[in-house]
């Protein structure tokens, strides 16, 4: 009977600047993060993905905006998949020299649950956790110089 259990990972990070135009440059991060759980016999493999990418635009020398999504696979048992994606968006504004104004849109996709399963070869972990649904909040900044 096999009970061998081990691990392996790979971690990656891309950064990427590109002018698309004149007047409008973009910033790509993206994070890769895959692991795979050897249980049991060698061809049992579970693989685990997680993914964040952070994407900054800035149209105009006094407007940015930063949108940041994360998405994460796990494979629970053969062929059963769990999977998470979460997306933030930021804008902010300066209409002049020390006042910022800004937008954020927390849970784009208004995701009530958190769910998380897992699969060790041992034993199976499951957790499921309410999350605050979408939310908009406006503010305003002045740096004083």
């Amino acid at each position: 009977m096999y009970r061998k259990i081990g691990r392996f990972e790979t971690n990656y990070q891309i950064d990427l600047f590109c002018a698309v135009c004149v007047f409008i440059l973009l910033h790509f991060v993206l994070l890769e993060k895959i692991t795979f759980r050897f249980i049991g016999p060698p061809h049992f493999v579970l693989p685990d993905l997680f993914e964040a990418l952070r994407l900054y635009v800035y149209p105009l020398k006094k407007i940015s905006m930063e949108i940041d999504c994360e998405y994460t696979s796990t494979e629970t048992e053969r062929g059963k998949y769990n999977r998470n994606t979460f997306v933030d968006f930021r804008m902010t504004y300066n209409p002049v020299n020390h006042i910022e104004l800004g937008l954020t849109l927390s849970n784009v996709f208004d995701r009530h649950e958190y769910v998380e399963a897992s699969f060790t070869g041992l034993n199976y972990q499951y957790y499921s956790m309410p999350l605050r649904g979408r939310e908009v909040l406006f503010s305003v900044k002045y740096e004083l110089h």
